[in-house]
């Protein structure tokens, strides 16, 4: 069965590329397979029949014959692409097959059904108008034949061939109204497909012009279709790579049991509203979407599937993300506004009341003419306008750093270290302090200047506070990383730090022992430095067992 209808399929393909064509040229090839088919079992039969009864006249057999040959070269054309030509062939074989038949039996005989045959064949081949040359043919070879077979009786002759006449009309009218109702037919049709396959192209447009992801399940999620955008969103190369495998796989796995539950209330209310799901790719990245999914139903108004429009929102949550930092910032900026505006009003006005006081003193002691106490009081006015020097100093330093910085570069952490030591060798020397520095430390990039100031004060301050240590160490040195950066740290073995001075320690003017030397600024330049870095300070310390101070420097400047 299946070697026969390959063999048909073989015979009916038409060659043809044009769409008329193409359909003419299948007619004939499928009622060239027709008629063959039949002439191959009347060859059987008619052989059998001439020489099994009576004397064989091998005239049947070999006019049988005749009109397969003519078949086979009919064949021969079409398979050659020359098909119009062979089509020609058909109605002239039932004309011949016809006249044979009245030649050989008379004019009341099957012979007719030949004719009608020709006409439809004619009718079918080349159209309604070419089958009435067909039937004033076949109404001419009847009388012709009959006329030269002798049959001139009347009622045989005459009224046959007029009956004959009509039959052949009515049948060719029949089937030229017959074919003028299918063309009309066939018009509406081809029109209505024009038009369906041009809306279908439309709309197959607009689905793949659309940005968001669009994807098409059946009801248990199994992707049937999809546009472009998923393919990309997903980072997949085609789409043939998603359908028939599940939209759930591109859920993450921590949203996938939302999504279930969410397919199944899709399933009764018809619409899911805007879901907001994690989704993952190809390359197991997840990113955060939008999708709305709508039940779709069929024209019995059952449900058979799901389109779900899905909206990659990455950049809108990382906008979202940035703008909460830049919030927290801006809110820490202004507490840090706040805290500064309050200390440095009251660290400026400490030294402004000690000029102020001492100038009364001045003023006084001169009228007195006392030079020893107008000494002592220039001497507390001059300490006093030092102090409120460095202040001013040191808060422009602080107010410079993040908004003139250096050029950034790739530095090897140890070359800081070393310039920093450099700067403080003074302090250090006269305070007998050891310095041990670990081998093989990273590079690090950034402003050079700036770096050696954190190490400096660091290093500063640890000598500064190591009390009464009879021998004083400072290490520095790397230990692991964070968030892909190297931790760096300064430990030393001095006084250390209470853990509730932890945060304290990094404001502004704020010093644990008021009696020590400098203005509490140092640390929150560190701590200010290391930030415009995008790294963090830290430390950890316990009262009495020295103090380590750790950072990181994140991707530099």
């Amino acid at each position: 069965m299946i070697a026969a209808g390959q063999l048909w399929n073989s015979l009916t393909t038409p060659l043809a590329e044009n769409e008329e064509e193409a359909r003419r040229e299948r007619m004939t090839r499928v009622v060239y397979a027709m008629v063959s088919v039949g002439f191959l079992l009347i060859s059987i039969i008619v052989p059998i029949y001439d020489f099994s009864v009576g004397e064989p006249t091998y005239t049947a057999t070999l006019f049988i014959l005749s009109i397969d040959g003519l078949l086979f070269g009919g064949w021969t054309q079409i398979l050659r692409g020359h098909w119009r030509l062979s089509r020609y062939l058909l109605p002239v074989i039932f004309l011949a097959l016809s006249a044979y038949t009245i030649i050989n039996f008379g004019l009341i005989t099957t012979g007719v059904l030949h004719l009608v045959i020709a006409v439809v064949l004619t009718s079918m081949l080349f159209g309604s108008r070419a089958q009435w040359v067909t039937v004033i043919v076949s109404e001419v070879m009847y009388l012709a034949t009959g006329w030269l077979t002798g049959e001139r009786d009347f009622e045989v002759f005459f009224m046959g061939g007029v009956a004959v006449g009509f039959a052949l009309s009515g049948i060719a009218a029949l089937q030229w109204y017959a074919a003028s109702l299918l063309d009309t037919s066939f018009e509406r049709l081809r029109r209505a497909e024009t038009a369906a396959r041009g809306s279908a192209e439309k709309i197959r447009a607009i689905f793949e012009s659309i940005t968001d992801g669009i994807t098409i399940t059946d009801l248990h999620g199994t992707i049937t279709d999809l546009n472009e955008a998923t393919v990309r969103m997903h980072g997949f190369k085609n789409r043939e790579e998603l359908i028939g495998s599940s939209a759930f796989d591109l859920i993450a796995n921590l949203d996938r049991p939302k999504a279930l539950e969410n397919l199944q209330a899709t399933l009764i209310d018809g619409s899911s509203g805007q879901r907001e799901y994690k989704f993952t790719g190809k390359d197991a990245r997840d990113f955060d979407a939008e999708l709305n999914a709508v039940l779709i139903r069929n024209e019995e108004n059952q449900p058979v599937g799901f389109v779900a429009l899905t909206r990659d929102i990455t950049p809108r949550k990382q906008a979202e993300a940035e703008r909460e930092k830049l919030i927290r910032e801006l809110e820490e900026k202004n507490k840090e506004l706040e805290s500064f505006t309050y200390t440095v009003s009251h660290d400026l006005k400490a030294p402004l009341i000690t000029i102020a006081g001492f100038l009364g003193y001045l003023g006084q002691d001169a009228i007195d003419h006392n030079l020893e106490k107008i000494q002592v009081d220039i001497q507390y006015i001059q300490r006093a306008v030092t102090k409120m020097q460095r202040l001013l100093d040191e808060l422009l330093e602080l107010s410079r750093i993040g908004r003139l910085v250096n050029l950034a570069e790739t530095v090897p952490f140890e070359d800081v270290v070393r310039d920093a030591l450099e700067i403080v060798r003074g302090r250090l020397e006269a305070r007998g302090v050891t310095i041990q520095i670990q081998p093989n430390l990273p590079a690090v990039c950034g402003d050079r200047q700036r770096l050696i100031e954190v190490l400096q004060n660091l290093v500063d301050n640890a000598a500064k506070f190591m009390g009464s240590q009879p021998d004083p160490q400072v290490e520095i040195g790397q230990r692991g990383g964070e968030e892909g950066q190297p931790v760096f740290y300064v430990r030393d073995n001095g006084i250390g730090i209470a853990p509730e001075h932890y945060e304290r320690i990094f404001g502004l003017f704020n010093k644990l022992e008021s009696n020590t030397e400098g203005t509490g600024v140092g640390l929150a330049i560190v701590k200010k430095i290391v930030e415009v870095h995008g790294g963090r300070i830290w430390v950890e310390s316990e009262a009495g067992k020295g103090a380590m101070f750790c950072f990181t420097l994140g991707k530099g400047i």
